[in-house]
């Protein structure tokens, strides 16, 4: 997805311990009727909000240098040869560089930080993980990469998708 080795698959992974500890935070804070992290100071004496906005500070500076290296990296800028531009070709297949070549070099990082944050906080175990093994897999089968490629380009043809064909 990020084109990120977060070295999670064989040992653990400071960014993904730092991805659920921000999870089990932000479920706190959505129980808690007071929101005592609001309060000045409050996050330099409660060992938890101390933990909360370490985790939170590595994990933007991991998707501030994707986004930095995506970005310097983008040499494409007609839209039209972008839009027929094939993923599986592409030096770095990744969600975040399709992101950075369809929304254009202007996109602001913030924006797009919070983009990859939601893909890597909402979407780790699930979506992150079922794109990455299926990528996986079609990489490691061949025929069908052709096959499903193939399909795409049945329904699609020479047309962008748009939302109608995810689905109702």
């Amino acid at each position: 997805v990020f084109n990120y080795e977060f070295g999670s698959v064989t040992k653990e992974s400071p960014i993904i311990k730092a991805v659920y500890s921000t999870l089990v935070e932000v479920e706190h804070r959505s129980q808690v009727p007071l929101p005592y992290w609001e309060i000045p100071g409050a996050n330099l004496v409660v060992p938890r909000l101390r933990k909360f906005n370490n985790d939170l500070k590595m994990l933007n500076e991991v998707l501030d240098d994707l986004i930095v290296r995506a970005k310097s990296t983008r040499n494409v800028k007609d839209i039209e040869e972008l839009e027929k531009r094939n993923y599986a070709e592409v030096q770095d297949p990744s969600m975040l560089r399709f992101l950075v070549d369809m929304r254009g070099a202007d996109i602001d990082n913030k924006q797009l930080r919070d983009d990859l944050m939601t893909m890597l906080i909402a979407g780790h175990e699930t979506t992150g993980a079922l794109l990455t093994w299926s990528l996986f897999e079609l990489v490691r089968n061949p025929d069908c990469m052709k096959t499903l490629q193939a399909e795409v380009d049945q329904v699609l043809g020479d047309r962008t998708p748009t939302k109608k064909h995810f689905g109702p």
